[in-house]
């Protein structure tokens, strides 16, 4: 669980200084204070970016109605790099999971239980494969290789 908040920590950086390197070359107003805000609420998963959009979007659009589009542009271009590309390669290397394993577990999880389910799902998948590594792989299997004697 600790390397899969790690790797949580390390996606929430990425988030929050692709946000801020963004919105200061789009030059949108408080632009450190909505990175801050887009780094936190990425560990919310599929909910806390639409969060942080939001703010970004209202400020934008005090400054102008096209300043607000390409705030969200840029808010959809993030969300999209850090859920197909960076999330499933750092919590690959983070918890050793394939992303085919969480991308059917957050599938799986959304059906049964919902939004909460979905939240829940990649910790959750994490904890079952170390249960299955640690009692089925590292303990059966060893009983199966020792030598006898």
């Amino acid at each position: 669980m600790r390397r899969w908040l790690v790797g949580q920590a390390f996606l929430s950086l990425c988030v929050g200084l692709l946000t801020g390197a963004g919105l200061a070359l789009l030059g949108a107003p408080f632009p450190a204070a909505l990175a801050l805000l887009a780094g936190f609420m990425a560990f919310i998963p599929y909910i806390g970016p639409f969060v942080a959009a939001v703010p970004a979007i209202l400020v934008g659009f005090a400054e102008s109605p096209q300043l607000a589009l390409w705030v969200a542009l840029l808010f959809l271009a993030i969300q999209s790099i850090e859920s197909y590309l960076l999330a499933p390669l750092v919590q690959h290397r983070a918890i050793y999971l394939p992303p085919a394993i969480i991308l059917f577990t957050q599938v799986l999880m959304g059906v049964i239980v919902g939004a909460l389910g979905v939240a829940v799902a990649t910790p959750l998948a994490a904890a079952v494969m170390v249960a299955i590594s640690m009692l089925y792989v590292e303990d059966a299997l060893a009983d199966k290789n020792a030598a006898p004697g």
